[in-house]
């Protein structure tokens, strides 16, 4: 009971918050610096936030930061306060999965000559894009390209991958 009461408390803070919030004024513009594949089987676009478009202006203080950090800050803030200590694997890095193996194919599909040629394959390619090139040496694609999000939707995942959610609101941020 106590479970339910919490969780149902942390959602109607994160609805208030989502509801309360001041409206922002920017785009949040993110560049493409490269891939990876973490050891869990996930493919990742990893993104640095784009200094130099407009983000501070001539009324920003000395210790304005970024909006990407910013609203990290402050959205980190709020789930701290609900909820505590938020992850236990925090990271600085921005990053979207793109996919994810999630296990591999039953034993009796592969026999052994296919599933070392399946790990030296995903080896090959997180070498590879470590390295910010494709297995056949060819510049990964689109690195330094310009991402900028106008929109964002505060949701809780209700079960793994966002199969289920619940949308709290969506926020434009221009």
């Amino acid at each position: 009971v106590t479970h339910l009461a919490n969780r149902q408390q942390a959602e109607h803070v994160a609805e208030d918050a989502a509801i309360h919030s001041p409206p922002r004024q920017q785009p949040i513009c993110l560049s493409v610096w490269g891939y990876m594949i973490t050891p869990d089987g996930s493919m990742l676009i990893l993104f640095e936030e784009v200094p130099d478009l407009g983000h501070l202006t001539p009324h920003s203080s000395p210790g304005d930061t970024a909006p990407f950090h910013a609203l990290r800050e402050e959205l980190g803030s709020i789930g701290e306060a609900v909820l505590g200590s938020l992850n236990s694997r925090p990271k600085e890095l921005i990053h979207m999965t793109v996919m994810r193996l999630l296990d591999w194919p039953p034993e009796t599909d592969l026999d052994a000559s296919e599933r070392a040629h399946v790990s030296a394959t995903i080896r090959n390619w997180a070498l590879a894009l470590g390295e910010s090139h494709l297995p056949t040496s060819e510049p990964v694609p689109n690195l330094g390209a310009t991402v900028c999000v106008s929109s964002m939707e505060l949701v809780r995942d209700m079960h793994w991958m966002l199969t289920k959610r619940k949308t709290y609101r969506e926020f434009w941020l221009v």
